[in-house]
């Protein structure tokens, strides 16, 4: 399962069928399969060498990793008689956990040995004792010779009926299964009988080789059968919550008034919803950084060209109460909900952030380009006060993806668009972030530039509070602040042209004066 390569020099077990199974699985071919460890510890015969003098195998201290499992019987819970006086060292299996698995580790001695049991191994045999089969076990170890000085022994409980108890069981749907068993349809060794030409079985056990009948354990969402799960009142919350061709925008009072569920499910239905399409943007963009990391890795004709990221970032007027874990508690306003708590708690500001992400990429035989551009979903984040660190802290958790840093680093020009306010630490915070790629040997280049809007409204701020200034004179900077994009001047001619033509009356002769001329002077000063 883990894709480590192994050369198995030995196995033992007396299930014909069983070894049969083993042959046709393991990816290099078994060197010595005996029947029974009673045989692989003597050294007779092994099944593959039929008629031969022996099967020595190999020397002590050669093996790297050894696996035993003995038999379960005498020490599972699930038998009756289990601890009646001597029904654990009666049972005809007893002797292979008591005398021929030391004699095994004592035979070949591997660098590390993995046993399993079940876990009445270590319950008492007989009522009213405190002494178990594995403490006899281990104390059995610690007499033995051994010709590399023996063992350290560790004891790993684990137990299924664990998992179970904390996420249930949830079976997983027959697509999954499917895409589960095709992933290991891919290697030559695993063959499904039933998809692979029948004259590349050895045996007649590959017609049913990997038949998946164990439990694969998969998303809940998908039930095995439409019975498995009674739909809840939340359904018709995250249906409409998640349809494609609608946008919530509206606040948990009117979404409860519009699904007739109560604010609590509604709440909470949002906050899943929310939380799972997070999770699997990062899951989404995670496989496509990893699909382009090893592509441009192996592939001789696609080159990187450029590897952008865009982000856009500010803290909200809003404030919340969170505790020392980042819990919110209350909102600034209000404060505790009970002033008698003694929550450590403090008053933190809340961050927006939007990320985006774009790749240009060359095809060398054809010199095409490609883009791949989008942007993600990113959380709110809380800090307690905007300093440099403390932003850097949030820009790196919310503007991280996985396989991030693998993709980026296939690409000769890597370069960050970063808008923010002209606060200074905005600043600090990003040359902090720019020297720390320089030093994991990811540098990019960094254009930084200061948001327009913040200028803008902070220009009417101050514009507004100067109480001498005329009303007209506000409105004409108002006008003009409004107006900083490209051909703004062409287009603010333009509206006073029209101006002009619609409300302008125009008088031919000679100008006025008196208070017309006066007021015309200090308007031209």
């Amino acid at each position: 399962a883990l894709e480590i390569p192994f050369v198995p020099v030995g196995a033992a077990d007396i299930n014909d069928r069983f070894r049969a199974y083993v042959r046709c699985t393991v990816r290099e071919p078994v060197s010595h399969f005996h029947a029974s460890m009673e045989d692989q510890v003597s050294g007779v015969c092994c099944t593959l060498h039929r008629g031969q003098a022996g099967c020595i195998g190999e020397p002590a201290g050669v093996v790297d990793i050894a696996v035993a499992g003995s038999p379960c019987p005498p020490f599972s819970m699930q038998r009756s008689k289990r601890y009646l006086d001597g029904s654990v060292e009666q049972h005809p299996l007893y002797y292979v956990t008591d005398d021929i698995l030391p004699r095994w580790l004592v035979r070949f001695e591997p660098k590390f040995a993995v046993l399993e049991q079940v876990m009445g191994f270590d319950r008492p045999t007989e009522a009213g004792q405190s002494v178990t089969p594995l403490q006899r076990f281990l104390n059995r170890l610690t007499q033995l010779s051994f010709q590399k000085g023996g063992y350290w022994h560790t004891v790993y409980p684990l137990d299924n009926c664990w998992w179970n108890r904390m996420f249930g069981r949830g079976w997983g749907g027959r697509a999954e299964a499917w895409l589960y068993m095709l992933f290991y349809s891919k290697q030559g060794h695993r063959l499904r009988g039933d998809r692979a030409p029948r004259q590349e079985a050895v045996e007649d056990e590959d017609a049913g080789l990997y038949a998946m009948e164990h439990r694969v354990c998969v998303s809940k969402l998908d039930a095995w059968s439409a019975n498995a799960r009674q739909p809840s009142a939340a359904d018709g919350i995250y249906s409409q919550l998640l349809s494609p061709s609608k946008t919530i925008n509206m606040s948990f009072s009117a979404l409860r008034d519009c699904t007739g569920q109560s604010r609590q499910t509604v709440t909470r239905s949002v906050e899943r919803s929310a939380a799972a399409l997070q999770i699997a943007s990062d899951l989404a963009w995670g496989s496509l950084l990893s699909g382009v990391a090893e592509t441009l890795g192996t592939s001789a004709n696609v080159r990187g060209k450029l590897f952008l990221t865009h982000c856009r970032d500010d803290e909200t007027p809003s404030k919340i109460r969170v505790d020392n874990q980042g819990n919110v508690v209350g909102n600034a306003a209000a404060g505790l909900a009970d002033p008698n708590s003694t929550v450590d708690s403090c008053v933190a500001k809340v961050f927006q952030i939007e990320f985006g992400l774009t790749m240009v990429f060359q095809r060398l035989d054809n010199s095409a380009v490609c883009v791949l551009t989008g942007s993600m979903s990113r959380m709110l984040a809380v800090a307690e006060t905007t300093s440099a660190a403390n932003i850097q802290k949030v820009l790196e958790a919310r503007c991280d993806l996985p396989h991030l840093q693998k993709a980026a680093r296939h690409f000769p020009w890597r370069v960050r668009c970063v808008c923010t306010d002209r606060y200074a630490a905005n600043f600090a915070a990003e040359e902090k972030m720019q020297a720390k790629a320089r030093l994991q040997h990811v540098p990019y280049t960094r254009d930084h530039t200061a948001c327009e809007m913040h200028m803008v409204a902070t220009a009417q701020s101050k514009a507004f509070s100067l109480p001498e200034l005329d009303v007209l004179v506000k409105g004409l900077i108002a006008c003009g602040l409004t107006m900083t994009g490209s051909r703004a001047k062409q287009k603010l001619r333009n509206c006073l042209f029209q101006v002009f033509e619609d409300q302008l009356a125009l008088s031919p002769g000679d100008a006025p004066g008196g208070s017309i001329a006066v007021f015309r002077e200090a308007l031209y000063e």
